[in-house]
């Protein structure tokens, strides 16, 4: 009659197996040479904003760069609207992300600044855009 394993020997086979799949995972990322990158710092996040329009006074403008998904910056219900950013330096922008409710905007520019005077278009659009949030 064969023996069950020890419950020692079934960790020790357990870590064996976690530690050859290790191996075998950054060998393949070693050969492939996949790279691990940093995320894009967020910019934006708590600088000064203005907007053309505001949908009320509990919706500002500084709410779409305040880093919560909890808030918004809400617009009159008018095309074409406008977001300007001051980065307060000279940065390079390599993405811009808007994270929309359910609604959409069929025309709109995001600007930014780096003295709050000269601005710059970063993204623009004067066709129908819808994307939702999950």
């Amino acid at each position: 009659m064969p023996t069950s394993p020890t419950p020692a020997r079934g960790r020790l086979r357990t870590a064996v197996l976690a530690v050859a799949l290790v191996a075998m995972l950054g060998g393949y990322l070693v050969a492939t040479g996949i790279r691990a990158d940093a995320a894009d710092p967020l910019l934006s996040q708590g600088r000064p904003a203005t907007a053309s329009s505001t949908e009320n006074g509990g919706t500002p403008a500084a709410n779409a760069v305040d880093g919560d998904n909890g808030t918004r910056w809400g617009s009159a219900f008018s095309d074409p609207q406008w977001l300007r950013v001051d980065l307060g330096a000279t940065a390079t922008v390599s993405r811009v992300v808007l994270r929309w409710e359910a609604a959409f905007a069929r025309a709109f520019t995001v600007q930014t600044s780096a003295d709050g005077t000269a601005w710059t278009t970063v993204y623009s659009t004067k066709t129908r855009a819808t994307w939702r949030t999950r």
